[in-house]
């Protein structure tokens, strides 16, 4: 694991196709912009998990 401490508005390079940008920090919400060419597929984990959930009941569905 890499910690790394960036201010709004710098950058991070992940090899030459993918940049991650510290859009905004607030007391306890950072915002980040990822940027890389369009056959690199990039998702939150929490969408993720929706997608692989799509069409399971919801068990707090009552």
């Amino acid at each position: 694991m890499l910690i790394l401490t960036r201010l709004p508005g710098e950058r991070i390079f992940i090899g030459d196709d993918i940049v991650l940008k510290i859009t905004s920090i607030d007391s306890d919400t950072v915002q980040l912009s990822l940027d890389a060419h369009p056959y690199i597929q990039i998702e939150s984990k929490a969408q993720s998990l929706r997608d692989r959930n799509k069409g399971r009941p919801d068990p707090q569905a009552k």
